[in-house]
């Protein structure tokens, strides 16, 4: 990368910008390192169904796997909370 031939020493590892980028993985990566990290569910908007939550403590906090900071991200209450808002926020 452009980094590493101008700044190695500072440069980012190319082959960890997945976890950097993508919270899903960076979350597992943690978890398999038994460093804490959050529970979390990877889950497809067109086929999430209520019954599918029906294991989860609520209210929980729904996020996009890539995005920045909160912004997609949302707390529901209940399962078809969840699954009206992400059905919702799949269509814009």
């Amino acid at each position: 990368t452009l980094m590493h031939a101008i700044m190695p020493d500072f440069a980012n590892n190319p082959d960890t910008s997945a976890l950097r980028s993508n919270k899903y993985l960076a979350q597992e990566a943690l978890a398999q390192y038994g460093m804490p990290a959050i529970r979390q569910e990877k889950v497809e908007p067109a086929t999430l169904s209520v019954d599918m939550l029906k294991n989860f403590q609520f209210p929980v906090y729904c996020k996009p796997v890539h995005g920045l900071a909160t912004m997609g991200g949302f707390r529901a209450e209940n399962p078809q909370e969840v699954v009206d808002t992400m059905r919702r926020l799949s269509e814009e």
